[in-house]
């Protein structure tokens, strides 16, 4: 993940982009719009659109005349600084979102247990858990005798889970 500016350092790349000298009125325009946008934190559309959104794509040309080098390397670094902030506000949407996962299945739990439904999925992993746990003696105890052969049909579609319920079976 790459660290944002300071506030004192994201200003002053503002002014030398916003100080550097253009000889082309498209530019100096789609600048200004640039830094509009930046400053309202409308990231998609700086990221999109204007000078930004060429130096982004790898494009150092806007109305077929060359953006100035010193131009780009400052547009990269508005860029980077972009970038903490969207990969700043992906990350913590993901985390929000595995909070209330987990709260959902702390609840969802509760409500199995206590209306005694399982789906049959549930049926799977409660098997694969058990499974994990019994030895292979017991199991061949249980069952009057160990496992020879194991015909198991259309392999390629059984699950981790289902696979672990017959590891055992098939050692």
């Amino acid at each position: 993940v790459c660290k944002g500016l300071e506030p004192a350092e994201q200003e002053e790349l503002l002014a030398a982009i916003a100080n550097l000298a253009l000889d082309n009125k498209q530019m100096e325009k789609a600048r200004a719009e640039d830094l509009a946008r930046f400053r309202a934190g409308d990231w998609e559309a700086f990221i999109d659109k204007g000078l930004a959104g060429k130096v982004l794509s790898g494009e150092c040309v806007f109305y077929k005349k060359p953006l100035p080098p010193e131009l780009v390397k400052l547009y990269e670094r508005l860029l980077k600084h972009v970038e903490s902030i969207l990969v700043g506000q992906v990350a913590r949407q993901t985390e929000a979102t595995h909070d209330l996962l987990v709260r959902f299945a702390e609840h969802y739990r509760v409500l199995q247990l206590e209306e005694r439904a399982l789906r049959f999925s549930d049926v799977t992993f409660k098997l694969a858990d058990g499974a994990a746990q019994v030895e292979l003696e017991r199991l061949a105890f249980r069952m009057d005798g160990g496992v020879r052969h194991l015909l198991l049909d259309e392999f390629q579609d059984t699950s981790p889970a289902q696979w672990r319920v017959l590891r055992p079976l098939a050692q």
